[in-house]
C-alpha cells in the first residue's frame, strides 16, 4: 500500500507601498501646528514640544485575512538634531481606507491600532534611507478587519516618546524632488 503526504506550500508575496497625494504625509507640533505642504515631517521632541507624523499609504493591495510575515516602513532622512536615543512609537489608523488629516484636530482624533511598536531609528547623516523595526502585528491589525479590501488606503503614524527634550529626526516628503525620497511601506504576506 502506497501512501502519499500533500502539502501546498504558502506563497509570500512582497508589495512595496506610497504615499501618492501631495498632502498624504505630514506632521503636528504644539508650537508649528499642522503642516502637509513642507519639505519635511518629524517626529520627536525640541525643547519640550512634541512633534508626531502621518504618512498615508495608497492601493495597499493586501486581501482582508492574510496573514502578514514582515513588514517595515522605510523613511528618508533629513537631519537629527539633538541627543539619542530617538525613540517613536509606530501605530495605524484603525480607520478602514482613511483620507489623510488636514489639521491638528483631525490628526488627533485618529483612531490607533491597539498594535505598537517602539522603533528607534538610527541617524547617520542626511538623504540617508532608514528602516523601522517590524511592524507587521500592526499591518496584521488593519487586514484582519471585516471590512478591509485590498487596494484601501493606510496612515501610518509616528508618536513621540518623550525619551529626551531635544530628540527630534526630521524626514524627507512626498513634496521633495518630485517624491523620489517619499515613505515606503513593505509589506510581505501569504
Amino acid at each position: 500500500m502506497f501512501t502519499a503526504l500533500l502539502t501546498k506550500q504558502a506563497t509570500t508575496v512582497t508589495g512595496i507601498f506610497y504615499p501618492v497625494g501631495a498632502t498624504d504625509d505630514g506632521w503636528i507640533s504644539t508650537l508649528g501646528g499642522f503642516d502637509d505642504s513642507g519639505d519635511l515631517f518629524a517626529c520627536g521632541t525640541w525643547s519640550g514640544d512634541p512633534a508626531e507624523a502621518f504618512i498615508r499609504f495608497s492601493n495597499v493591495s493586501i486581501p482582508q485575512g492574510s496573514t502578514i510575515v514582515s513588514s517595515y516602513l522605510r523613511l528618508n532622512g533629513y537631519s537629527a538634531p539633538g541627543t539619542p536615543p530617538r525613540i517613536h512609537k509606530v501605530y495605524a489608523n484603525i480607520e478602514i481606507d482613511p483620507d489623510s488629516p488636514t489639521s491638528t484636530v483631525e490628526f488627533n482624533a485618529l483612531d490607533l491600532t491597539t498594535a505598537y511598536v517602539q522603533w528607534t531609528p538610527t541617524f547617520v547623516s542626511g538623504y540617508e534611507w532608514i528602516d523601522s523595526t517590524d511592524i507587521s502585528t500592526i499591518i496584521q491589525e488593519i487586514v484582519n478587519q471585516g471590512l478591509w479590501v485590498s487596494g484601501n488606503h493606510l496612515i501610518i503614524l509616528l508618536k513621540e516618546n518623550a525619551t529626551a527634550a531635544f530628540n527630534l529626526i526630521y524626514y524627507n516628503s512626498i513634496r521633495v524632488s518630485s517624491g523620489i525620497y517619499k515613505a515606503e511601506l513593505h509589506i510581505s504576506y501569504q
